[in-house]
């Protein structure tokens, strides 16, 4: 497992290419949830 964190978000980002290809109506559902969850005002 990985430990060094800017590794971790290396091996994760060369990945989300791929996921965005594979499952696109997924992916932008993941990234509209997660804007309203880092909005102003979310609890």
């Amino acid at each position: 497992m990985q430990k060094d964190y800017a590794d971790v978000c290396k091996h994760i980002s060369s990945n989300l290419g791929q996921l965005r290809t594979g499952i696109p109506e997924t992916m932008r559902a993941f990234s509209a949830m997660a804007r309203a969850a880092t909005r102003n005002g979310a609890a």
